[in-house]
């Protein structure tokens, strides 16, 4: 699942990494990158339920 500068937020104004966009590892997931562990394990279940939650957890991420 995409997050940080990948996510629905940012990916709009940034340009993707060569290596690939960060993703935290969701086995319902289709994106592939380099992974970044979510802050807590059911991180992303919850984003994929709620699109605002998961827009605000990417942004925490890019920041982090």
């Amino acid at each position: 699942m995409l997050t940080a500068s990948a996510g629905p937020t940012l990916s709009k104004l940034l340009v993707a990494s060569p290596e690939g966009p960060l993703v935290w590892p969701f086995a319902q997931g289709e994106a592939r990158g380099p992974s970044l562990s979510p802050l807590y394990p059911k991180v992303p279940e919850a984003a994929a339920r709620d699109p605002e939650l998961y827009d605000l957890l990417t942004l925490l991420d890019a920041i982090r």
